[in-house]
C-alpha cells in the first residue's frame, strides 16, 4: 500500500501540513490536487485530502478529521508537528485494518 496525500494550498500552509503527514507515512508523496490523477491510485491505496477554507468552506472537498486552527495567516506553532503524528496515528490505524483483513 502506498499513499497519496492531495492537497491544495492558497499560501502554502496546507502544503506543508501535507509534507509533514507524508513523512508520517510509509511509501507517500505529495500531489497538488492540480495535477492528481486518479491513475495516480491503485485499490487498497491511502488517500489523503487537504484543503485550505476560504469563506469557512474548502477549496476542493470536505474537510478531513485533522485540521488547522486559526487558518488565516501563518500556521500555528506546533501545527506541523501534529500533522506528523496524526500522519503516525493514521499510519498505525491502517496497518491494525489491514492485519484484521489479512493483508500486507
Amino acid at each position: 500500500m502506498k499513499a497519496v496525500i492531495m492537497y491544495d494550498s492558497a499560501y502554502g500552509n496546507t502544503k506543508s501540513v501535507a509534507e509533514a503527514i507524508a513523512a508520517g507515512l510509509e511509501k507517500s508523496r505529495t500531489v497538488p490536487v492540480s495535477q492528481f490523477h486518479s491513475s495516480d491510485l491503485s485499490i487498497g491505496d491511502l488517500l489523503v485530502v487537504g484543503s485550505p477554507i476560504n469563506g469557512w468552506r474548502p477549496t476542493e472537498t470536505q474537510p478531513m478529521p485533522f485540521y488547522v486552527k486559526g487558518t488565516e495567516g501563518p500556521l500555528l506553532e506546533g501545527e506541523i508537528k501534529r500533522a506528523s503524528s496524526w500522519s503516525y496515528e493514521l499510519s498505525a490505524s491502517v496497518k491494525a485494518f489491514a492485519s484484521r483483513k489479512g493483508t500486507p
